[in-house]
């Protein structure tokens, strides 16, 4: 049991939870953290609040979602619905996937509704909606991270591949939240700028940090650029040669026979036991399953649990995902690369 709560206990420090829930909701948490561990149930979900993103990064496939939704926003109702089936064993709950969160008005009701129910709550944003007002929002809404996807610590380092962004507004907006969380002597949510590595970028690490530190950020995360099996031969072409770094510590990636490229190591998969539930209320496989290619239910004409104990769910987890059978698996970046994360504060 020890070794079970030990890990989750410095991650509720870390995030401040003992000092901002109070001891009755850290032990409501810690109690549902071990439920889902005993019965096998995932204790951690990502929810797309938002299939749509407002910018077409260079390197991303995934604003391309929304084609693949009913759905482009999930709307509060639904929400509801998903948390009430989630809440008795999921402790976390984390906003991303392929759109942008902030582009759904509801977000703040949904943080504020999660958080409730004692789910310590995450959010991932490209931050260009970060206005005065919504980070006022983001701070009452009791949210516990904030994960800022800049990529760069130069405007024109950023407009090369955040297209559609407009650096000094982001940055504006992240001091903001950042002067208004402080002067508000809040311990949440925790700031962590992350910057996705790439040739455009890899001269710019130590001035991200450097930036971060003058924003007073709380942590710093650098991770692998992914390569979406779903581009088409150009599209990889394209960032093998322009975006991919292969030889730094947290590339997934090795070039390969000219333009092709392979993942450095090919563990078993982390992840599958992490579902997603999108716009629509599907439930898809992972993080990877972003056109929802392998969905295994609706969590809004069904329990998410009667989807989770399917028999034919189960082996499909701890089979076909677990030993990477998938197409999606063969550039996946959760290997055995780590990611580089610094804390600041």
């Amino acid at each position: 049991m020890k070794n079970i709560m030990k890990p989750f206990s410095r991650r509720l420090k870390k995030l401040g939870y003992f000092r901002r829930k109070g001891i009755i909701k850290s032990v409501a948490i810690a109690k549902k953290h071990i439920f889902s561990m005993i019965k096998g149930y995932p204790n951690s979900i990502m929810v797309e609040a938002s299939s749509k993103c407002n910018l077409t990064c260079s390197m991303c496939w995934a604003y391309r979602a929304s084609e693949y939704r009913k759905n482009t926003f999930l709307n509060i109702q639904d929400f509801k619905k998903i948390i009430n089936d989630l809440s008795p064993f999921c402790s976390k709950l984390f906003f991303s996937f392929c759109g942008e969160p902030l582009m759904n008005n509801d977000i703040y009701d949904m943080i504020k509704y999660s958080e409730k129910r004692n789910m310590i709550v995450g959010l991932s944003t490209n931050a260009t909606l970060l206005t005065k007002s919504n980070a006022i929002k983001l701070l009452e809404s009791h949210l516990d991270e904030l994960v800022v996807s800049l990529d760069a610590a130069s405007k024109k380092t950023y407009d090369s591949m955040r297209v559609g962004g407009d650096f000094d507004k982001v940055i504006s907006g992240v001091e903001f939240l950042i002067n208004e969380k402080k002067r508000r002597r809040l311990s949440s949510p925790k700031v962590i700028l992350q910057m996705i590595l790439t040739q455009k970028n890899e001269a710019e690490v130590n001035e991200f940090i450097r930036l971060a530190r003058e924003l007073r950020a709380d942590a710093v995360t650098i991770k692998s650029l992914f390569i979406d099996h779903h581009g088409d031969n150009d599209y990889q072409k394209i960032l093998a040669d322009e975006y991919l770094v292969a030889n730094h510590i947290v590339s997934r990636y090795d070039k390969w026979q000219g333009d092709q490229v392979k993942l450095k190591k090919m563990g078993t998969c982390p992840n599958n036991k992490s579902p997603i539930i999108n716009s629509d209320g599907d439930v898809c496989v992972c993080c990877f399953d972003i056109f929802g290619e392998y969905k295994q239910g609706n969590t809004l004409k069904e329990h998410f649990l009667d989807i989770w104990n399917r028999s034919d769910y189960q082996k499909f987890r701890d089979d076909t995902m677990l030993n990477r059978k998938l197409p999606i698996c063969q550039f996946c970046v959760y290997s055995d690369v780590p990611e580089i994360n610094i804390p600041l504060a």
